[in-house]
């Protein structure tokens, strides 16, 4: 139902299926600890290590790290730590 409005303004089935298979994707990859340091990219994306921040249990990290894919709007709107 979340994606409803996405067909409903035209957009192909396929291409939303795509894009759910890309980020389920990706939300697996933050999970693992296969992945090491990205570079610059962490400027950017969101990466296994910024996504440990989001599972911890300090008072100073509750609601920080909202990203999915990319770090960039917990960058601008202050939830980053």
């Amino acid at each position: 139902m979340a994606h409803l409005p996405l067909l409903l303004l035209g957009f192909p089935p396929e291409l939303i299926f795509f894009g759910i298979i890309v980020v389920l994707d990706y939300q697996t990859w933050l999970h693992t600890e296969l992945v090491g340091k990205l570079g610059a990219l962490k400027w950017v994306l969101n990466t296994a290590s910024h996504h440990r921040v989001h599972h911890g249990c300090d008072q100073k990290y509750l609601d920080k790290i909202c990203a999915g894919i990319l770090i960039v709007w917990d960058r601008m709107f202050g939830n980053f730590q």
